[in-house]
């Protein structure tokens, strides 16, 4: 009999799932000590371990901000190495898109008042409920939210819900500093970041976008941005019904 060939392994495919590998494994094993940091500074900042002078509290505060920004970045890495390959699964399971908008009202509504930015919610009443993956969903909520408020200083951002034909419609917008169009196409792109988002904004890997692109992808919709620069930007997904 004919010896039987051995499987021949893709180099590509090794070396993949090695960087892959890698990236969690340094990604889960900096975001727990930054989270005990994070918890420390925070008891610090409150004075239960003992008064602070403005110049101290000024550093604290730095150093608070500093390291959420960091937990922001290593959080984006994780959700994009989930979402990397286009066969990843879906629970897919029929689901009322408003209480989803709800839920990321009230995910959001403590942070809108932080900032001093009105967050409204304009649902169709009656939505069809879609197959979804619930949780994936709830994941481009938290992106597209997160990108308004941090790219917004006042106004309001509106969640908004409309059915057609053909799918539902799902869309978020701020009045925040907008994007140029020569920067538009760059939007969806890992690792992309635009060059009028300075650090008074809060940048992170540049991957929240290209993640919710592939969520929304994997469930035959779309997502696409219009936006001035200046005057603020509206996300929209559409899911198939």
């Amino acid at each position: 009999m004919p010896k039987q060939k051995n499987k021949e392994t893709n180099p590509h495919s090794e070396v993949e799932k090695t960087k892959s590998d890698f990236i969690n494994s340094i990604s889960h094993e900096l975001r727990t000590p930054l989270c005990v940091v994070k918890q420390c500074l925070e008891i610090i900042d409150d004075e239960s371990s003992g008064p602070l002078t403005t110049t101290q509290k000024g550093f604290v505060e730095t150093a608070h901000k500093n390291t959420e920004r960091l937990i922001h970045f290593i959080n984006e890495i994780l959700d994009f190495q989930v979402y990397d390959h286009m066969d990843f699964k879906l629970n897919l399971t029929k689901t009322d898109i408003n209480k989803l908008a709800q839920e990321a009202y009230e995910k959001f509504e403590a942070f809108s008042k932080a900032k001093s930015i009105e967050l409204e919610l304009e649902l169709e009443e009656g939505l069809s409920k879609v197959s979804v993956d619930k949780e994936k969903i709830e994941v481009v909520f938290s992106h597209i939210l997160e990108n308004a408020f941090n790219f917004s200083d006042e106004g309001k951002v509106i969640i908004r819900t409309l059915q057609n034909k053909t799918h539902l419609e799902i869309s978020v917008e701020d009045q925040g500093i907008g994007i140029k169009e020569s920067d538009l196409p760059k939007l969806f792109y890992s690792f992309s970041h635009l060059a009028d988002h300075t650090d008074k904004h809060t940048r992170g890997a540049g991957l929240g976008l290209a993640t919710c692109k592939k969520i929304i992808n994997r469930h035959k919709g779309d997502l696409k941005v219009t936006s001035v620069f200046g005057e603020g930007s509206t996300f929209t997904f559409t899911l198939p019904l």
